[in-house]
């Protein structure tokens, strides 16, 4: 604090041995200061220096993200209660998480908000898996009890249908009905494995019941990552990206 204080006074006092040396015996300082919002009204001044420059990066950037990684003879949707995108996303996250843990995994889940994108038709490129995936949200994987499966599963239903791979169940006045896992009845005593993504297993998008887990593993794996690897294996399998309906979410007859 003293230290500071001798340090100012000098500073001070030098400032005015300046000002009385050059004969001035008045200096007046005028300041503005001027808020420029940063919005599309900017994109009407172009820096055609600044766009000169970045031009070898833009180049090379859209060489990469326009790498094609697999095709896909039919465009690959996300409608409720279940599509082909949510089906396809959600056996990936269920086959990754099998190979992580080294063993089986019982259910795979994607919200339907997270899909950003369609596939379409035709070649499949980096780019489009970046769209689809635009977050750096994470493959997690928890165990659930029945109980709270079920829970999960009369969530899904409330909303009208959710991304599933090894889950069935039918949806009758917002409630899910007849729910089987891996063809077998919900049995409320056993406990399952469900791989999903770190923001739903945080509670979000109304997935509380995956925050009721009773083991917790994450993995590490950014799921754009993981369908990025998948597209690729397909491709180097020499087949092409496909997925069905398979009846996993339906409406049924209240």
């Amino acid at each position: 604090m003293i230290k500071t204080l001798f340090t100012t006074m000098g500073l001070v006092a030098s400032i005015f041995a300046l000002t009385m040396c050059s004969g001035t015996s008045e200096r007046k300082i005028n300041a503005q200061m001027e808020t420029i919002p940063v919005d599309s009204a900017l994109d009407l001044l172009p820096n055609d220096g600044y766009a000169e420059e970045l031009k070898p990066y833009s180049e090379e950037l859209s060489r990469t993200m326009d790498e094609v990684i697999g095709y896909a003879p039919h465009g690959l949707k996300a409608y409720q209660p279940e599509s082909p995108l949510s089906n396809w996303t959600a056996d990936v996250l269920r086959e990754a998480a099998i190979d992580y843990i080294g063993a089986p995994a019982d259910i795979g889940v994607v919200n339907m908000g997270g899909l950003r994108c369609e596939i379409p038709a035709g070649d499949v490129t980096l780019r489009k898996m970046y769209e689809l995936m635009p977050f750096d949200n994470q493959l997690t994987i928890v165990w659930l009890t029945g109980a709270d499966l079920d829970s999960l599963c009369q969530g899904f239903a409330a909303y009208g249908g959710q991304g599933v791979s090894g889950l069935t169940f039918c949806i009758s006045a917002s409630r899910a009905h007849n729910i089987c896992v891996q063809g077998q009845p919900l049995d409320p005593l056993a406990t399952y494995s469900v791989a999903a993504n770190d923001y739903l297993v945080a509670g979000n998008d109304g997935m509380e019941s995956l925050t009721r887990h009773t083991k917790r593993v994450d993995t590490g794996m950014t799921i754009r990552d993981i369908y990025i690897k998948a597209v690729k294996q397909t491709t180097a399998n020499g087949t092409d990206l496909m997925a069905e309906l398979e009846g996993r979410l339906t409406f049924c007859a209240e």
